[in-house]
């Protein structure tokens, strides 16, 4: 059963130009890339628990596979391109401080 699912604009921008040099629709190059995830983590050279612990700084980077290397760089990219809910807030802060004088 088809169901609407919220991509972000560059994700879909990717998807289409990848579409379009494929051949594909973009339903299908999505459903593509799907499969492509689940075949990965399904791999053997593939743990996505090392990659949670990666992420939290409990596991070294060396540590991980080609494979999941790349899954991590990929995850730490996005998550350092968007501030957390705590630095919106610390910086909202600093900015209502700097307006009224304050240090």
């Amino acid at each position: 059963m088809p169901i609407e699912v919220d991509l972000e604009d560059e994700l879909l921008a990717a998807a289409r130009q990848e579409a379009q040099r494929h051949g594909r629709s973009l339903e299908q190059q999505v459903t593509h890339w799907v499969g492509i995830g689940r075949a990965v983590e399904q791999s053997s050279d593939y743990d996505h628990e090392k990659v949670d612990l990666a992420l939290s700084g409990k596991l070294e980077t060396s540590a991980l596979s080609e494979m999941e290397k790349a899954v991590w760089l990929d995850f730490f990219a996005q998550k350092m391109s968007r501030p957390s809910e705590e630095e919106v807030e610390f910086f909202a802060k600093r900015r209502d401080q700097q307006k009224c004088g304050q240090q």
